[in-house]
This record gives structure tokens, C-alpha cells and sequence, in this order.
């Protein structure tokens, strides 16, 4: 968190957002009582200082968890932490750690179709994930995993 804080404050090159820029959608990451809870938020581009943060990682082979047409509904209200691939349970806690309430997962946060009805929405979002990651606080890189059920951390 310190590390971020001076990186924030004191780097030029590390400050250069948009405000005025927000996703479309973002995930909202509570902590209550040692509990971290998570849903899908539709963001009102009118909202202002919506700090958030975004996960680069491989999805790799096989199952993938994600935002299609038939789950935004049941996202909005809550999203089964017990669902989640271990790299995205794993952004979510650091998310929290780091003292943040939002972050940008593509898999979550981008209506998933398959590639033949591809939406105007889908590939507005695509078209903007550049500005998604530029104006986000901090991107989390899962580098060493190939898979998302490899998570974040590795042993050395």
C-alpha cells in the first residue's frame, strides 16, 4: 500500500488520468466484518474520483467464469466468491487489501458473447479497454500463471 501511495504522489508517470473516463462496469469489492463481499456495478458517467483498479492475467484453457447475457441480474446483487478462479479471488483480496472499492475484471465486467453475436456494446468496450487500464489507480499483473485457477502469488 505505501509503495503504491508514493508511486501515486510522487511519480509524474504514474498520474496521468482521465477522470473524466469510467468502464461501463466495475466490480464493487466490500470488507465487512473480515468478509470480503463482490457485485457487478453499472457505472453512471456522471460519477466523479471513482478510483479503481485492474487484473491482467491469461485466462487460459477451459471453463471461464464470466459476465454473459444470462447473469447480469444475479452480478448486480452478488457474485459467489466460491465461483470465482483463483487469479480473480485473488485480485479481488488484494483489491481490498490495497484499501480500494473498485476493480476492472475483463471476464466480469464485459458482457462475454461468443464471437458470432458479438454486441456494438462488446466492441465499444473492447475498443476502450486501453483507456480502462491507462485511468485505473493500479494494475495487478498475474504474470507467472497460464491459467486463471493459477492465481496471483508464486513461491519463489
Amino acid at each position: 500500500r505505501s509503495w503504491l501511495s508514493t508511486c501515486l504522489e510522487k511519480h509524474d508517470m504514474c498520474n496521468t488520468h482521465d477522470n473524466r473516463f469510467l468502464p461501463r462496469r466495475l466490480l464493487k469489492v466490500t470488507l465487512t466484518n473480515h468478509r470480503l463481499g463482490l457485485k457487478l456495478c453499472q457505472i453512471d458517467p456522471d460519477m466523479n474520483d471513482v478510483q479503481y483498479l485492474t487484473l491482467s492475467y491469461c485466462w487460459g484453457e477451459g471453463y471461464h467464469f464470466k459476465l454473459t447475457p444470462a447473469k447480469p441480474d444475479i452480478f448486480l446483487k452478488s457474485i459467489a466468491l466460491s465461483d470465482l478462479p483463483q487469479t480473480l479471488l485473488d485480485a479481488v483480496a488484494i483489491t481490498a487489501r490495497l484499501g480500494y472499492e473498485y476493480i476492472w475484471i475483463d471476464a466480469l465486467c464485459i458482457m462475454q458473447t461468443d464471437a458470432q453475436a458479438w454486441s456494438e456494446e462488446k466492441l465499444e468496450d473492447l475498443r476502450n479497454m486501453g483507456k480502462v487500464c491507462k485511468n485505473s489507480e493500479c494494475t495487478i499483473a498475474a504474470l507467472a500463471a497460464k491459467f486463471s485457477d493459477e492465481g496471483c502469488f508464486t513461491s519463489r
